[in-house]
């Protein structure tokens, strides 16, 4: 079974300018998954999608391939499934093999573990009606029932969950209480791990619908991607991951 990783690491960040070359740790950001992936026995080469000139230049002395990310899948609205095909397309080419495996890493989380890729890889390999990994952290303390927007034409709060399904899907009594919607856990950034055929059908759960609908959950403890400063100083911190430092 072939099985490759592809980072999306693009230029052009609104939110933390340039955070996927960033310094943390003493390395640029992107790399410290890139690392990782290299270190995992069951991946059979790692490429990085991008649009950086410095990610490239770098290629060589890190020991990982660039496929360089055409203009019109560089913009904010460009869909990631349509960037994935591309690298995924770009892989078989020069590899020559069938790609069945897709390890998808991010250039702005550094939670790529190669013990957890490892697992992971071995958890979707196992199971044969399963579509993808994904790796989540719980954060039970964001319950989605006490989400709230401002509605546009009053002004005034609304939930984003509607007030039905609040309603009837209670665990417990108190609505209000963060654990009422039972354990929650969201995606955390560090990285998927997709049959070829679920991201071509593109078909599954929304958002994320190229993941498919048997997603296994990789549950990691606390991670998440660097999308605003202040992530900057957790990343960089104790907190970054709960077992920081780690060992391999």
């Amino acid at each position: 079974m072939s099985i490759f990783a592809l980072q999306t690491a693009r230029a052009g960040s609104k939110s933390v300018p340039n955070k996927n070359i960033m310094e943390i740790k003493g390395k640029p950001l992107y790399l410290h998954n890139v690392e990782y992936a290299l270190k995992c026995d069951l991946i059979d080469d790692v490429y990085v999608s991008t649009d950086y000139e410095v990610i490239d230049d770098l290629k060589s002395k890190y020991g990982y391939q660039v496929i360089r990310r055409p203009k019109e899948l560089c913009a904010d609205d460009s869909s990631h499934q349509e960037v994935m095909i591309h690298g995924l397309e770009e892989i078989e080419r020069r590899s020559g093999k069938e790609c069945e495996i897709l390890v998808v890493l991010f250039g702005n989380t550094l939670g790529a573990r190669t013990k957890d890729l490892e697992k992971a890889i071995n958890l979707l390999k196992n199971d044969a009606k399963a579509s993808s990994v994904q790796a989540v952290s719980e954060y039970t303390m964001f319950n989605p029932f006490r989400a709230f927007k401002i509605e546009e034409d009053s002004g005034y709060m609304n939930t984003i969950v509607s007030q039905e399904f609040i309603q009837s899907n209670l665990k417990g009594k108190l609505a209000n209480d963060r654990n009422s919607a039972g354990k929650t856990y969201f995606m955390n950034g560090s990285f998927w791990i997709i049959r070829k055929e679920a991201l071509y059908l593109n078909q599954g759960l929304y958002p994320f619908t190229f993941l498919g609908d048997n997603i296994i959950p990789y549950v990691q403890e606390t991670m998440m991607e660097l999308d605003a400063p202040w992530q900057i100083r957790f990343l960089e911190s104790a907190l970054g991951y709960s077992s920081w430092p780690f060992k391999e």
